[in-house]
């Protein structure tokens, strides 16, 4: 779980604008077990070389991707689980 402080608050937006962020996010963030297209994996890179020792040691772990899947192209999804995205409004924060 990661959370993240922007410096937005609750009347930097209206509630069309935050409609149009919520579209935004539907649009950009694949659910289930849809998956980025290879433009992305671009990412993965810098860990190719130690996954590559980690697999080498545990090959059952790529059974687990399926054939027609990459731990690279989940990266940035919602996957098929439990896993959501919520925007939240602090309301103990000092105005910004």
């Amino acid at each position: 779980m990661m959370a993240a402080r922007l410096s937005l608050g609750a009347n930097d937006f209206s509630e069309r604008e935050l409609k149009k962020v919520f579209s935004q996010v539907e649009r950009d963030v694949p659910v289930g077990f849809e998956q980025h297209d290879d433009a992305r994996t671009h990412a993965a890179k810098p860990f190719k070389k130690n996954l590559a020792v980690i697999l080498e040691k545990h090959p059952g772990i790529q059974k687990r991707v399926g054939k027609h899947s990459s731990w690279a192209h989940q990266m940035g999804t919602l996957g098929g689980g439990n896993h959501f995205i919520e925007l939240c409004l602090d309301e103990e924060a000092a105005p910004g």
